[in-house]
């Protein structure tokens, strides 16, 4: 056909209902030939969004490349010559967050890396100098709103509603977006099968406030239907591996589902299919491809399509609901115990030291060790455990917390100035010198201590030295008339207890100094218990100072 003829057509194409705006001339463009764009939602399909929602905190980051053929068809009457848009490449960076486990947002921000076109062709067709579209350049950036309203296990299936805006970012002169905000709400039905098989319904509308136009083509409102389909394959090599597919049908709203009519007004179906493979852990790939049927292709069905996708999902399902996603919980149906020992794992942990006696029995849950010592080891075998134990390389008594007292002064080693020789609390472990009591101004005065066997009120050898010189003094001072020799103890043990052993102490004493010879009539005995301390019983040897004799001249 000549190109005037050609020309002529294409105007004789156009609507005859008044006279046209600047914005409706035969060459305006604002065409997106790529209507139906990668899934962007965390639970979508290939281009479906699906009606799931993921529980609140989910996100997903992704990176989508999407390459068509094929796109709106220039013909010369039924005579096809070329395409406009030959090739297009387009990069999408993708990310959505579940805000609540039923409501999600998502983002898609696309950029045309690269696409080929065929002007020239209608330069020689029509003789139209119509400047050719930019190779590359930003896209229509899109905005996505799911909102959950049923529920699959409550109501059978899941039913969601979608909202999608489209920003006229891309340049619509380039047939890289719209010339005026898109706005695609749609409502999605889910039901899954033999909990392998999701099966989604997608029906939508997309409105166009101001349509697109170039030549005879006029993009305005449509509807948008789509099947989809996803299986999830056994697992190999420990990876989850599903396969998809979608039957997508868009057709103008004016005259849907129309199939022999002028190109305008066709209803191509574009049948899309892919497989979705866990690399590692939360890392994901995608690859699929598809092409369109009915008709040639041209604007809405594509003679080639293929994309590939990879992206990080952090997917928070929780079923024990321990706080660790199920995606990295090694025991997703049985909660963490959260007692301090491999927590991250998701494991209970009933003997974290695997000791046989249960953590919440166990003194040292760490730390495996005897039953009799409440799981607690004990390294030198004096029966303290060692976490109580001052020295837990070397056994020792209770009262010294578990260290030796080599000399046996009642001072531990590791607080004995002189652990081989023994010698009173008082001088920190080490001999006193002679004379052991000291009578001046009317005072007795005891340099060394009287020891007693542990928990009793006998008298130790060692000390019946102290108390023989005690006696000589008081023999010899007959002018004392009245001694009360008085007993103290450490806080080790009840009140009570303690009260009874000074004063059983403090009796011994005496028994012994009337053996001696001393009138019993100048002595008296009185038991303090712990109500009297001169040092802190924080520590054995301030313990030890506590446990002493001291003998108080009354007259």
């Amino acid at each position: 056909m000549p190109r005037l003829w050609l020309l002529i057509a294409v105007m004789l194409s156009l609507p005859s209902s008044g006279a046209l705006a600047a914005e409706d001339l035969p060459l305006r463009r604002g065409i997106d030939p790529i209507s139906t764009k990668l899934s962007s939602t965390i639970d979508g399909f290939l281009t479906s969004e699906g009606a799931r929602t993921s529980p609140g905190g989910s996100y997903k980051l992704e990176l989508a490349f999407d390459y068509a053929s094929g796109l709106m068809s220039l013909k010369v009457g039924d005579e096809k010559i070329d395409e406009l848009i030959r090739h297009r490449l387009d990069l999408h960076l993708l990310g959505a967050y579940a805000i609540t486990d039923w409501a999600e947002a998502a983002i898609d921000v696309p950029f045309t890396v690269f696409q080929q076109n065929g002007f020239a062709a209608l330069r020689d067709a029509t003789g139209f100098d119509d400047p050719a579209p930019s190779k590359a350049g930003l896209g229509d950036v899109r905005v996505l709103g799911k909102l959950r309203l049923l529920r699959e296990d409550r109501h059978l299936v899941t039913v969601s509603a979608l909202a999608e805006l489209r920003l006229p970012t891309g340049a619509d002169s380039s047939f890289l977006g719209e010339r005026s905000v898109l706005v695609y709400p749609r409502a999605m039905l889910e039901r899954t099968f033999l909990d392998r098989l999701r099966v989604g319904l997608d029906a939508g509308y997309r409105y166009r406030a101001l349509p697109g136009r170039y030549l005879n083509l006029y993009v305005g409102d449509e509807l948008a239907l789509a099947i989809s389909g996803a299986f999830e394959l056994p697992r190999v090599l420990e990876r989850k591996w599903s396969v998809m597919g979608e039957l997508l049908v868009s057709t103008p709203s004016r005259a849907p589902f129309t199939a022999t009519s002028s190109d305008a007004l066709k209803t191509p179906l574009e049948l899309l299919l892919g497989l979705r493979v866990q690399v590692y852990r939360n890392l994901w790939a995608s690859l699929g491809g598809g092409t369109g049927f009915l008709g040639e292709a041209g604007f809405g069905r594509e003679g080639l399509r293929l994309f590939a996708m990879v992206g990080y999902t952090r997917v928070w399902h929780d079923r024990d609901g321990d706080g660790i996603a199920d995606d990295e919980d090694k025991c997703p149906d049985a909660p963490e115990d959260r007692d301090g020992f491999e927590d991250g794992d998701g494991c209970p942990d009933p003997d974290n030291d695997g000791d046989g006696v249960p953590d919440g029995e166990d003194g040292c849950p760490l730390l495996a060790g005897p039953k009799k010592l409440r799981g607690c080891p004990d390294a030198d075998g004096d029966g303290i455990p060692d976490p109580q134990d001052k020295c837990p390389q070397q056994p020792g008594p209770v009262e010294n917390e578990g260290c030796p007292d080599s000399d046996g002064d009642e001072v531990p080693d590791h607080e004995d100035k002189c652990p081989q020789e023994p010698g009173p609390a008082a001088n920190d472990g080490c001999p006193g010198t002679k004379p052991w009591v000291v009578f001046e101004k009317g005072k007795l005065t005891l340099k060394d201590s009287v020891h007693f066997d542990t928990g009793k009120a006998s008298i130790k050898q060692n000390s019946l030295p102290i108390l023989d010189e005690l006696a000589k003094i008081l023999t010899e001072h007959l002018e004392v008339k009245q001694v009360r020799i008085e007993g103290h103890t450490d806080n080790v043990g009840g009140a009570a207890l303690n009260q009874d052993l000074s004063q059983r102490r403090a009796q011994s004493v005496v028994d012994y100094l009337v053996s001696k010879g001393l009138d019993g009539g100048r002595l008296s005995a009185k038991g303090f218990g712990e109500d009297k301390p001169v040092a802190p019983n924080t520590t054995p040897l301030g313990r030890a100072k506590n446990r002493r004799v001291e003998c108080n001249v009354l007259e």
